[in-house]
């Protein structure tokens, strides 16, 4: 019988969301630097495609057409176009009126009267408004748009598709190629997949950055004018309408026998009316406003009433509410819309009819309902609710830029696959709460542009990072490839001083091969992320007012390179001065005001300079420690080890321990379908954690399920003390895993007759595992290998294959042990690991109890096997 026992606290809300958006995936940064890059596929040739030369050898061949009555936006476009032609290709490009019937035609297509091609343009249609013909002909090449935001997308689609690339916001980002020849031979109406296409951040960022961002978006595509607005709206509600609240608690839900907030009386029909009649308000104030908000207030609190009983569930509810104002709404503005979540205890699908007007943005985090999410749209969708999706790409409060945090900003095939699914489930609309942090996230957000616009870009994430490096750093792209693999999972991107060292000497290497100032800033870009992770390691390891001063240090510094957009630095500076008591009880009352506006009274010096920034880096490689090991790579295909343990078997099986009271992830094995696992789960007595509750849930996942969603479900209701055994059957064979969440226990046993694996990758799909922490546990070293490189969390005891102990710890940090002859291709033992999860880097990175519960990647048990 295997034990696993629960020895730590309780674990953070924000990744369990984070890691079960991301979906499991080939690394992006792990592809060698011989991969091929594969070009995003052309649109189908259409017959008799016209090719059109519009520059060569420094001279312009057609001039820029506006329309005679030309918006100034319209003609703010042509002499964008006319500048990045010029910086492109070396010509001059005139800018001209005409009909449209040639030259470089730019505006909206109902502008021309002698266009030679045309689309169905539908301008009048909010939700058509950015269509747009990218068409050549004998004459010159269109560029029209139903409207000038189509206008503004056929431009920046035409430059992109001559190369032009905008990856971050900010001018080191913008990559404007040479082209000595330009031509173009397009026929192609685009229209984006989602027409509402949001990523926002949701923490704030300084002014010097809204700008940029706004160019950002522009330029990718991403200044949709279809907005729907979902957000929480009730507490604002209750706020500008305080004194009616005052004068009239029945406006108020009840809960717990009293009248009062966040949530509303919503079978009162006063409080729709008022609710209504604010609606309106809002829409006849601001004529160029689309939509309004009837989202609920965050949390619980709904009304416990009977009258509220008798519409049903808070789902039921808050569409009720929805309806009515999307029915007011519709009779005086016909094309204004009312817009909503289906999140939190709102998130079930609804039994009542969803009126047309109303948007429902489905969230992906914090959703309400067993239901897995393609169930719970499709669940939406038959009560007529017009889709979207509410997504979760970053959060800076709780992440703080840190690698190890931002998981899904190395998976962007589970991403490309997320948004594809979005698309083919209902959702037209996407919302992406985001940070500013493209330091670590910014490859990220530019694939969301992509893919929002087109989700049949199969190809593009698998090509995208490689031509990132290429294009922005050239010369130096495999000493930038060493650096992201650095910061990747696979690199075991650890907050110690060796893994700050990685990343510098990647950044110095390419220094010092004089890449060009165009690089040069790039690299500055990176190194002051790197600076901030080495600040932000040395305020969390300090104490006392050693502590303040680290604070203070790192506080400073993301403010005086607010400038850059490498790190969230407003949010964390307001975030992290409030949450950490111990530092906000310093602050003075003046400075807390001035710190929950990401403002620093105490700091009056100007941005860093170049030289300052890149100082950082040349330090970091004086005084940081070096690894002496290079980490390894190892897919996630995982099958059983048995074939190349054989001499192994009748060893002393071990305990393994997790590090997270609230999910744990246990990979295991089917032999064939209809494989049936047992679970037992016995709660723990210990009543501070009691308070927390107790239900333990398990999810059982098929690595061959076609359909992201777990193939069985079993929860329970549990006692104190109490055990109970959960029941979970597969229809697939090969690799599985199960989820165990939502449990305070004390002791979990797994079914002996089965195969199960725990990782120490934080990577691994669906969920956040609990590692390998206060274990006796054994993993595999491949024959060849001839360093162990880990990171060790705490203390414990290494064995090697001869029971010889080969090393012991006493303290957090990096470790290598030398593999001795013979000891390579057989299990290694660690016993009593205590104080968290043991990374293991150079070696595959899975530990079991005993040699039969081991899965290994299939890559090395085939090659072990063949030897």
């Amino acid at each position: 019988m295997m034990v696993y026992q629960n020895r730590t606290s309780a674990f953070r809300r924000w990744r369990w969301v984070a890691i079960l958006l991301a979906s499991a995936g080939v690394l992006y940064l792990l592809r060698s630097p011989e991969t091929k890059v594969a070009e995003k596929p052309e649109a189908p040739k259409v017959a008799g495609l016209v090719e059109v030369v519009l520059a060569e050898k420094g001279k312009a061949e057609l001039p820029i057409v506006v329309p005679q009555n030309a918006a100034p936006e319209t003609r703010e476009l042509a002499l964008t176009l006319a500048s990045y032609l010029k910086k492109m290709t070396g010509a001059s490009f005139s800018i001209e009126e005409g009909d449209g019937s040639r030259g470089i035609v730019l505006g909206e297509q109902a502008r021309f009267p002698a266009l030679p091609l045309s689309f169905e343009a539908a301008p009048s249609d909010p939700r058509r408004r950015e269509e747009y013909l990218l068409a050549t002909h004998p004459k010159g090449l269109l560029l029209v748009g139903a409207d000038l935001p189509g206008t503004r997308n056929a431009m920046w689609d035409f430059l992109g598709r001559q190369g032009y690339r905008q990856y971050f916001p900010g001018p080191a980002w913008e990559i404007v190629p040479s082209v000595s020849r330009m031509v173009a031979a397009y026929h192609e109406v685009q229209k984006p997949d989602f027409i509402m296409r949001s990523i926002w951040f949701s923490t704030g960022a300084y002014p010097e950055h809204r700008e940029h961002y706004r160019d950002w978006l522009a330029k990718n595509r991403m200044d949709s004018p279809f907005h729907i607005n979902a957000g929480h709206s009730y507490e604002g509600f209750i706020l500008r309408n305080k004194d009616r609240f005052a004068e009239n608690r029945e406006l108020f839900a009840l809960v717990k026998g009293k009248r009062q907030g966040p949530k509303l009386n919503i079978a009162n029909p006063e409080l729709r009316r008022l609710f209504t009649e604010a609606a309106l308000a809002q829409l006849r104030a601001n004529p160029n406003q689309l939509s309004v908000s009837a989202d609920p207030s965050d949390g619980g609190g709904w009304d416990e009433s009977e009258e509220a009983k008798a519409i049903g569930s808070p789902s039921n509810q808050a569409v009720f509410l929805a309806n009515e104002v999307a029915e007011a709404i519709s009779k005086e503005f016909p094309d204004r819309y009312v817009g909503m979540y289906a999140y939190n205890l709102h998130g079930e699908p609804p039994s009542i009819t969803v009126h047309p007007g109303v948007f429902v943005l489905v969230a992906t985090g914090f959703r309400g309902t067993n239901l897995s999410l393609q169930e719970q749209m499709q669940g939406w969708r038959k009560q007529g609710a017009t889709l979207g999706i509410r997504d979760y790409l970053s959060y800076a409060a709780a992440n703080y830029d840190l690698p190890d945090r931002c998981r899904q900003a190395f998976e962007l095939e589970g991403l490309a696959k997320r948004l594809k699914d979005y698309y083919d489930w209902g959702a037209r609309l996407y919302s992406g709460e985001a940070s500013n942090n493209w330091g670590i996230n910014g490859l990220l957000y530019y694939s969301a542009a992509r893919i929002l616009w087109d989700v049949e870009q199969t190809g593009f994430t698998k090509s995208v990072f490689e031509e990132f490096l290429e294009n922005c750093f050239g010369p130096v792209a495999g000493e930038i490839r060493e650096y992201y693999r650095a910061l990747s999972p696979a690199g075991g991107p650890v907050l110690e001083p060796a893994f700050l060292r990685r990343l510098y000497d990647a950044l110095e290497a390419a220094r010092a091969r004089h890449p060009g100032a165009a690089i040069d800033a790039r690299l500055d870009d990176l190194t002051v992320y790197v600076r901030y992770l080495e600040l932000y390691r040395n305020y969390a390891e300090a104490q006392g007012d050693q502590r303040v001063a680290a604070a203070r240090e790192m506080f400073s510094y993301l403010y005086r390179t607010r400038l850059h957009s490498a790190n969230a630095g407003y949010a964390i500076i307001r975030d992290l001065a409030s949450r950490d008591r111990f530092l906000w009880d310093r602050w003075s009352p003046e400075e807390q005001k001035a710190l929950r506006r990401g403002e620093l009274l105490w700091e009056k010096r100007p941005p860093y300079t170049r030289e300052e920034i890149r100082a950082f880096s040349r330090e970091g490689v004086k005084h940081l420690p070096k690894l002496d090991f290079q980490p390894v790579s190892y897919g996630k295909d995982l099958i059983p080890a048995r074939p190349i343990l054989r001499q192994e078997a009748g060893l002393a099986p071990g305990v393994i321990g997790h590090q997270s009271a609230h999910h744990v992830l246990i990979y295991t094995w089917a032999e064939a379908p209809s494989t049936e696992w047992r679970i037992k789960v016995t709660a723990t007595t210990d009543q501070k954690i009691l308070a927390q509750g107790i239900h333990p849930h398990v999810e059982l996942w098929a690595s061959e399920e076609a359909e992201d969603r777990p193939v069985s479900v079993a929860s329970s209701a549990i006692s104190p003390g109490e055990t109970v055994e959960l029941v979970v059957k597969s229809p697939r064979k090969g690799l599985h895993w199960i989820i165990l969440s939502g449990a305070r226990w004390q002791t979990v046993e797994l079914d002996p007759t089965k195969a199960w694996t725990l990782t120490s990758l934080s990577d691994i799909p669906h969920a956040s595992q609990g590692g390998a922490g206060a274990s006796t546990a054994y993993f595999y070293v491949p024959r060849g290998t001839s360093v162990i490189g880990a990171h060790i969390p705490g203390r414990g005891v290494l064995r090697d294959p001869s029971g010889r102990v080969a090393a012991s710890f006493d303290r957090n940090g990096y470790v290598q042990v030398e593999v001795p002859s013979g000891m390579d291709g057989r299990l290694w033992k660690l016993e009593n690991m205590r104080g968290g999860n043991f990374l293991l880097l150079t070696v595959p990175p899975y530990f079991a109890a005993s040699p039969e519960s081991l899965l290994l990647p299939r890559e090395v048990v085939e090659a072990e096997g063949r030897r």
